[in-house]
């Protein structure tokens, strides 16, 4: 009988460990577990008003990198969840240590899960987990300020959204050549 609560400390050990570095691994988005009553829309919003609300918080301008295309990602092991991703980055900012204790102070005071690190004297970062599974991250590097958004993984069709949302975007092939995307002809062959 002994060996079973030894077991359990074992058991909980692993999963506290693994549980700590999935924060970092968000390139697997499986939120499994984390109930969401967000609809696609709301999604990609709050991915959006993560990223506006904390670069408003550190001030200054930003270089801003947003998608308008959805990511796939897994709710509870199946392939039909969708999230967005966004960045914003800054220069030459000389406040290090102030700026890093505000986006804490800020993250923490909306109930994120955060995790302070460091892995140089000229470098700070956190990474938090929102409470609807979005996670998000801080980091500044010899001035060098970024903030990464991976949203919240709802439930939708990923390619059927990702191409509406596409349908209404400028044509990438036009804007660069100057002549519409070629189409698929009769004589085509079928994508496979």
């Amino acid at each position: 009988m002994r060996g079973l609560p030894c077991a359990a400390a074992v058991a909980l050990s692993l999963i506290l460990t693994s549980c700590s570095s999935a924060i970092t691994e968000d390139h697997l988005k499986v939120k499994e577990g984390i109930e969401s009553m967000m609809t696609p829309d709301q999604a990609r919003a709050r991915t959006h008003e993560l990223l506006e609300n904390t670069s408003n918080v550190i001030g200054g301008d930003w270089a801003i990198e947003e998608s308008p295309l959805p990511e796939q990602c897994n709710i509870v092991g199946k392939d039909d969840g969708v999230f967005w991703i966004g960045r914003r980055r800054q220069d030459d900012r000389a406040d290090m240590v102030e700026v890093t204790d505000r986006v804490l102070t800020y993250w923490r005071g909306l109930g994120f899960a955060t995790k302070p690190y460091s892995y140089d004297k000229e470098h700070r970062g956190i990474s938090a987990v929102t409470p609807e599974g979005a996670s998000v991250y801080f980091s500044i590097d010899l001035g060098r300020v970024g903030i990464d958004v991976s949203g919240p993984c709802v439930e939708g069709d990923w390619l059927s959204i990702r191409k509406a949302i596409a349908a209404t975007l400028p044509d990438p092939y036009e804007e660069y050549y100057g002549t519409p995307s070629p189409t698929a002809t009769a004589e085509s062959p079928p994508d496979e």
